[in-house]
């Protein structure tokens, strides 16, 4: 191979490399973005959560009175 072609070849991998290596910092950020996204998310109760806990807590309390337990002190 001549010079020029080595050289051209070698500049065009370089290019290659340096875009695969933007293409995976992008990739990492997006996975980053959409996880912080979730995990501040999932910290918060829903409505829905919260009448859950309540028939839970509800439930949990018929089962102690029944079984003659007295009910836990807590939330």
């Amino acid at each position: 191979m001549s010079d020029q072609l080595t050289s051209a070849l070698l500049i065009v991998v370089a290019i290659a490399y340096l875009g695969g290596a933007v293409l995976l910092i992008v990739a990492l950020a997006k996975v980053l973005l959409a996880w912080s996204a979730s995990w501040r998310t999932s910290g918060q109760t829903s409505p829905v959560d919260g009448v859950l806990q309540q028939r839970a807590a509800a439930a949990m309390a018929a089962v102690a009175a029944v079984a003659n337990v007295p009910p836990a002190s807590g939330n």
